[in-house]
C-alpha cells in the first residue's frame, strides 16, 4: 500500500502547492483512492506534478461536507468519469463556521449531490473486502473543543454540527489495515472506539486529522488536555501481542486541522509513534 498526500496545510517541496485543505492518494493492490479533494484545484495540480493520473481512480471517499475536504469535488470530476464517489448522508448540508462578524458558509457544492457517480451512505457499509466504511466513534471521549464553533442552518436556525455526515475509511491489505479519517470531528479516541468494536482489533496505522488547530496561543488548560490525548492514544497504541505471537501496534501521522504546534506538543508525548505527514509526504507499507 502506497499513500501520498496530495495537499495538506504546509508543503516541504516547493513545487508542490499547499492550502487548508487535505487529499490523500492511496494505491492498493485492487485500488485507486482518494480520500478527500482539498478544497480547490490544488490537489489535482499536485497529483500532475508528481505523475499520479487522476483518471484511474476507481474510489473516492469524502470524509465529511466541509469545503476543505470536498471544495475540489467538482475539479475531480473534470477529471474522472469512472470513480465512485462515497459521501455520507447528510454532508451536504448548510454548514458554517461562527466568526466574530457572523457566520461563514463551509459547506460543499449542493450542486453535485444528485450526480450519476456519486453514492450516498447512510450506514457502515463494506465496499468490497478491502474497503469498510463506517460513521460516527463511539462515546464522547476527548471531543474537539474546536467543534464548538461549527454550526448546520436547519429551518433558518443554527445549531450545533453533530457530525452525523463524517465517515472513516478502513483499508485491509494482506494482515495489514490502516484506519484513515479526515478531521476525526468525532474525537480520534471515539473512531477508534469504532473500529474496536467493529473488528475486535486495533488499526495497524492511524491517518486523520485531529481538529485541534487553535487560532489563539494554546492555553496551559488546554495543553494539559493535549497531553491526556496523546497518552490515550499511546495507550491504545500499545503493542498487543496475537495468539500467533505476533506483536501488533498503532503507527500514527497527523496532518491539516490538528496544526503544527499542537502536533509538537502531541509528539512529545507520542515520540516515535506519531509523525506529520505534509504535502507530497509519501507513506509505502
Amino acid at each position: 500500500m502506497k499513500i501520498t498526500a496530495l495537499i495538506e496545510n504546509i508543503s516541504k517541496q516547493a513545487q508542490l502547492e499547499h492550502e487548508h485543505g487535505l487529499s490523500l492518494y492511496i494505491e492498493t493492490l485492487n485500488h485507486k483512492i482518494l480520500l478527500d479533494t482539498g478544497a480547490t484545484h490544488k490537489f489535482a495540480d499536485n497529483a500532475q506534478k508528481m505523475g499520479i493520473d487522476l483518471t484511474k481512480v476507481d474510489t473516492v471517499v469524502l470524509s465529511h461536507g466541509h469545503y476543505d475536504h470536498g471544495g475540489g469535488l467538482r475539479e475531480f470530476l473534470q477529471h474522472n468519469q469512472i470513480a465512485k464517489i462515497y459521501i455520507r448522508t447528510g454532508a451536504f448540508g448548510d454548514y458554517y463556521d461562527v466568526m466574530e462578524n457572523g457566520y461563514e458558509y463551509i459547506g460543499i457544492d449542493s450542486e453535485l449531490q444528485n450526480h450519476p457517480q456519486i453514492i450516498m451512505v447512510s450506514e457502515d457499509v463494506w465496499i468490497d473486502k478491502e474497503l469498510f466504511l463506517f460513521g460516527k466513534g463511539e462515546g464522547h471521549e476527548y471531543w474537539p473543543k474546536t467543534n464548538a464553533k461549527l454550526v448546520e442552518k436547519r429551518n433558518e436556525t443554527y445549531k450545533p454540527d453533530l457530525f452525523e455526515h463524517e465517515q472513516s475509511l478502513v483499508i485491509y491489505e494482506g494482515e495489514k489495515s490502516v484506519l484513515l479519517s479526515g478531521c476525526a470531528h468525532n474525537g480520534i479516541v471515539n473512531i477508534l472506539n469504532k473500529y474496536h468494536k467493529i473488528s475486535a482489533g486495533i488499526p495497524d496505522m492511524v491517518i486523520s486529522g485531529f481538529h485541534l488547530k487553535q487560532e489563539e496561543s494554546i492555553s496551559e488548560e488546554t495543553r494539559n488536555e493535549m497531553v491526556q490525548l496523546a497518552k490515550a492514544l499511546n495507550e491504545y497504541g500499545k503493542c498487543e501481542v496475537s495468539e500467533q505471537g505476533k506483536i501488533h501496534s498503532i503507527q500514527y501521522y497527523t496532518c491539516h486541522c490538528t496544526g503544527i504546534p499542537a502536533y509538537e506538543i502531541l509528539k512529545e508525548v507520542m515520540q516515535e509513534h506519531l509523525n506529520y505527514l505534509s504535502t507530497g509526504d509519501v507513506i509505502e507499507l
